[in-house]
């Protein structure tokens, strides 16, 4: 099942090709999509309703998240400001907007890395489509 795309990033056509060349059931990749991207779930032990096997395969393959939340800064409105921190030490801010109409929140997601504090000339790069997907 191992591709080039980090499981986060995959789109639900690329899940339906990974999981079918893994003999895995059609339906199954959108039920790995929605644990991810509905839910915001990357333990595979949570996601109850796959096949054990499956599950250990996801598991195996590197299913976590490719980000850490190192700082949260909340506004008094309901604003929230993450720094997140990946694996090769770069940052990128992201924030956190509730919903003024219903449940759910919206997201302001920061296309290079490089938080504000820190900025300097070559601390910038673009952000993958892994670490923009998380």
């Amino acid at each position: 099942m191992t591709s080039a795309v980090h499981p986060v990033a995959r789109t639900p056509e690329e899940w339906s090709a990974a999981l079918a060349a893994a003999g895995a059931r059609p339906f199954a990749a959108k039920q790995v999509f929605d644990w991810i991207h509905r839910r915001g779930v990357l333990d595979t032990a949570a996601m109850t309703n796959l096949p054990a096997p499956l599950r250990a395969s996801l598991s195996a393959e590197g299913l976590a998240a490719v980000g850490e939340v190192e700082r949260v800064h909340a506004s008094s409105d309901g604003t929230r400001k993450l720094l997140v921190r990946f694996a090769d030490g770069a940052t990128a801010e992201t924030v956190l907007i509730p919903s003024v109409s219903g449940p759910g929140s919206s997201a302001a997601v920061q296309a290079e890395s490089g938080a504000v504090l820190d900025r300097t000339e070559d601390s910038w790069r673009s952000l993958d489509r892994t670490e923009v997907s998380w």
